[in-house]
């Protein structure tokens, strides 16, 4: 008896590896609160910025928006100064950011006791180690 085996290779070019997928950014979580303001005054708005990513990020934009109170007090009473940019966030932590706010001198006698929404919003860089 005669047995015969037949091995048969077959041999495909290497697929290059697939580059990696860019890490997704995971959104900043923004928070703040201020009081105290009465026509003339000003203080500083502490706002709280937490960054749930792998990495450490800069701040490239922060601004904060007043919303209406639905009330005669009109939102342009409140005025807000240019957020600082540059601050690092790291990785998985927070940082506060300044921001002075002000009511302005002419604000009219409705806009006593009233609470204004503010709404943050940011952008930002991964930062450089």
């Amino acid at each position: 008896t005669t047995t015969t085996t037949t091995t048969t290779t077959t041999t495909r070019p290497a697929k290059p590896p697939k580059p990696p997928t860019p890490e997704r950014a995971k959104v900043l979580t923004l928070a703040g609160h201020v009081e105290g303001l009465y026509p003339g005054a000003r203080q500083t708005l502490v706002i709280d910025v937490h960054n749930p990513n792998e990495f450490a990020v800069k701040i490239a934009s922060l601004a904060v928006a007043v919303g209406a109170t639905g009330s005669a007090c009109p939102a342009d009473s409140i005025v807000v100064d240019p957020a600082p940019t540059g601050t690092v966030i790291p990785a998985k932590g927070a940082a506060s950011v300044p921001v002075g706010i002000g009511l302005r001198l002419n604000a009219p006698d409705a806009c006593h006791g009233v609470t204004f929404p503010l709404r943050y919003s940011a952008t930002a860089t991964r930062a450089k180690p």
